[in-house]
């Protein structure tokens, strides 16, 4: 027995596969039930780091799932994208503008069109994650509001310069501060050009405390531009730090199902459910997320490809998780085209249904209750 065969061992026996979906898929025929090496990574992930706060964190609001799959993706098809600046991140931004908006984030930032005079009307704050105030009357004809009756809109100002920095970069500090990325700070002079190639140590004003007077002078130096004394301008660059990197990138889109497995989680948490599992039978099937719901076997197929239209033949093994389920779900991060989608919704005979992740929070908040019957009509 190798030593990846002895790792899936040494997983199930640690964390066994729940009794109820195992028992299930041996009624039906499965012979054996193995760990994957995602389910691996993903459990010493929740294991040796604050799984939960990054749950949390990127469930709160999806800038941050979108800045860790933008980044993940960049590092992924070229090594040396990394580490990265903001005006990096926006041309990145910029190059998949209209595949941003058609299928991977519903816009943090919501507004409504008044259904009496149309006017566009802001009514969530991004930065405080709240509905605002003024939700009660429209500011322009001063009728009452009546929310359902209003068309959502999206604002997707902040890709557009000069918003775009000033939009982006708190959530990037913020993800330094959670630990996932690191940040390093080079001095960068627009007088003389002079790009400074070691980053400025940076120091909390609270902990200069008993520095000596010749310390300080020494710090305060580096904030000045050696070659012509003019002050810095400050590039900030990102990067995932080690332990981070190693999920993120390394393990592929690991992470993307153990998100839609705490998602499920978070609305049914009694309900049976398992990530990462192969199951061996007459064929041979990984099982992204698993679910037994009301006596139904729910296999999702999750896919982080990339921001661009996907073709059949990259998603059409979903189908094969209906050979033991009831039920299969494919969940992917690019669009399928409308003649790929109707095809595969045909194949799967009203056993198949597909979640974007434009709609993801919305559509598996609902699944296994409103929207079982629209997924599975």
């Amino acid at each position: 027995m190798d030593t990846e065969q002895l790792d899936k061992v040494g997983t199930l026996k640690n964390y066994p596969i729940n009794p109820i979906i195992a028992s299930e898929l041996k009624r039906r025929g499965i012979k054996k039930i193995e760990s994957t090496s995602g389910r691996n990574v993903v459990l010493d992930f929740e294991r040796n780091d604050p799984g939960d706060t990054i749950f949390d964190l990127i469930y709160s609001n999806p800038v941050y799932r979108l800045l860790i799959q933008f980044i993940t993706l960049g590092a992924t098809r070229d090594p040396s994208f990394l580490p990265i600046n903001i005006d990096e991140l926006q041309i990145i931004f910029n190059q998949y503008n209209t595949h941003i908006k058609n299928s991977l984030i519903t816009c943090p930032e919501r507004n409504i069109r008044c259904h009496r005079c149309s006017e566009v009307i802001s009514y969530y704050d991004t930065f405080l994650v709240k509905p605002s105030l003024d939700m009660t009357y429209c500011p322009n004809c001063r009728k009452r509001i009546v929310i359902d009756q209003c068309r959502e809109e999206d604002n997707w100002d902040f890709l557009d310069e000069p918003y775009f920095q000033r939009f982006i970069t708190p959530f990037l500090r913020n993800l330094v501060d959670y630990g996932i990325l690191n940040k390093l700070t080079f001095g960068n002079c627009l007088n003389c050009h002079f790009s400074d190639k070691d980053p400025i140590f940076e120091v909390n004003p609270k902990d200069l405390t008993g520095w000596s007077q010749s310390e300080l002078i020494e710090y305060i130096s580096k904030f000045y531009c050696p070659n012509c004394g003019d002050f810095f301008d400050f590039i900030e660059v990102y990067d995932f730090s080690d332990v981070q990197k190693d999920y993120w990138i390394k393990n592929g889109g690991h992470w993307f199902e153990w998100y839609v497995k705490k998602m499920i989680q978070l609305s049914y948490r009694d309900l049976p459910i398992e990530q990462g599992i192969k199951v061996i039978g007459n064929e041979t099937n990984e099982i992204d997320v698993i679910a037994f719901f009301k006596g139904k076997i729910v296999s999702f197929q999750c896919k982080v490809i990339n921001p661009r239209n996907i073709s059949f033949n990259k998603v059409a093994d979903v189908l094969n998780l209906l050979d033991f389920s009831d039920k299969a779900v494919l969940i992917t991060t690019s669009p399928l085209s409308p003649n790929d989608e109707k095809r595969l919704l045909k194949r799967g005979e009203g056993k198949v249904a597909i979640i974007s992740a434009k709609y993801i929070e919305r559509d598996l908040s609902g699944f296994f209750g409103p929207l079982w019957d629209t997924h599975f009509p």
